[in-house]
């Protein structure tokens, strides 16, 4: 599963999210992998915004 991205990519961090119920380092983890996603998405829309102003200027 690890060396094909498609199904690694969803079933990592939902084992992670079933394991983070019992264990501290899963849900660190996991927290870690949210925020690390979260940060991509808010710097991938940054740019598309700033694309799309200079595309309007």
């Amino acid at each position: 599963m690890i060396v094909t991205p498609g199904p690694a990519i969803v079933l990592i961090p939902a084992g992670l999210a079933i394991l983070a119920v019992e264990f501290v380092w899963a849900r660190t983890w996991l927290k870690k992998l949210r925020e690390m996603i979260s940060r991509r998405n808010a710097e991938s829309h940054a740019e598309s915004a700033e694309q799309h102003r200079d595309k309007r200027q």
